[in-house]
């Protein structure tokens, strides 16, 4: 059976470890230069926690995910692939990591003790009663959770035009299930598991194969850096 996959736009980074160099993402970004996302793929305890700003902090809507029950905010659904896209600098928006076998939340962000660095209140936050700044939409184990190094992301993802649907539009969360009847997002759905699938299977000693069939041409594939990864955690 297919997991379920939540695709969820964030500014752009190199590492996402923390505080650092940071663009796209919206205007909150821009203004400040920092967001919740900087810390997306850093290992907190064994668990990578993911954030994406969404639309008056409204979350994730799990119904679009599953919709075989009815669900409540705060309600889990686990098994979920989640991608992050980003607008890359001169190249424009493609994928930057994954998260597999997440749990993501229904309408709800959660809370990690803790602040980030220079990070003002969002607006709209104070409406949440959350005196935090470090939220998360979804969780999964390190070892399910892969950012792709720089020279790997050139796997591009359309936007929408304005007045059409499909493809992610303004909004920072995207439901590809939605719109699988349309003939080419269907096909960017296979080709992005595929993908994913592809990259989950590589062994240390595959990592100078290339896939054939992701859009951008054949992709030198990057694995997580281990030992930076120990030094942060």
């Amino acid at each position: 059976m297919t997991a379920p996959l939540l695709v969820l736009r964030i500014g752009y980074m190199e590492r996402y470890d923390g505080p650092d160099t940071i663009t796209g993402g919206g205007a909150y970004i821009e203004a400040n230069g920092v967001g919740g996302e900087v810390f997306n793929f850093r290992p907190s305890r064994g668990k990578c926690y993911g954030y994406a700003m969404s639309l008056h902090f409204a979350g994730v809507d799990l119904r679009a995910l599953d919709a075989s029950r009815a669900w409540l905010p705060g309600d889990e659904l686990t098994g979920v692939d989640v991608v992050f896209i980003a607008r890359r600098p001169g190249r424009g928006q493609v994928v930057v990591g994954w998260y597999r076998n997440a749990t993501v939340f229904h309408r709800h962000y959660g809370v990690r003790r803790g602040s980030i660095p220079g990070m003002p209140p969002m607006d709209g936050m104070a409406a949440t009663g959350v005196t935090t700044r470090r939220q998360f939409l979804c969780v999964t184990n390190v070892e399910d959770a892969f950012l792709l190094p720089e020279n790997s992301r050139s796997f591009e993802v359309l936007a929408a035009q304005a007045g059409h649907t499909g493809f992610p539009g303004q909004s920072n969360v995207w439901y590809p299930s939605r719109h699988a009847d349309q003939p080419e997002v269907k096909a960017f759905i296979k080709q992005l598991q595929r993908y994913i699938d592809k990259v989950a299977a590589q062994t240390p000693d595959d990592d100078e194969e290339k896939i054939e069939g992701v859009k951008g041409g054949g992709l030198r594939l990057g694995r997580p850096d281990a030992s930076h990864n120990a030094a942060v955690e």
